[in-house]
């Protein structure tokens, strides 16, 4: 008897939808990555939601979905940064 398999799922999409042109898109951006780093540290995972990150940034949640198609892309983008920044701290001593 075969066992019956699960169909695979994709993985998430984890790279931005468009990178910011402007100067308050550039900020907009920012404040998203932002709210998400400071619901990570002060809330935890599992209470981090696009909605939540909207709110914490003071952004309506389809601005974030024009830069972003889902909070792992922004997770992935923040990872990036703090990575980025780690990698200048080391580089500077």
């Amino acid at each position: 008897m075969q066992e019956k398999s699960e169909p695979e799922q994709d993985p998430p999409v984890v790279v931005p939808r468009k990178r910011p042109r402007q100067q308050r898109s550039r900020v907009l951006v920012a404040s998203v990555r932002e709210a998400c780093l400071r619901i990570l540290d002060d809330e935890g995972a599992a209470l981090l939601t696009t909605n939540r990150i909207a709110e914490v940034a003071g952004v309506a949640i389809g601005s974030i979905y024009q830069y972003f198609p889902n909070k792992e892309a922004i997770v992935a983008a923040v990872y990036e940064e703090v990575v980025e920044a780690e990698l200048r701290a080391m580089t500077a001593v």
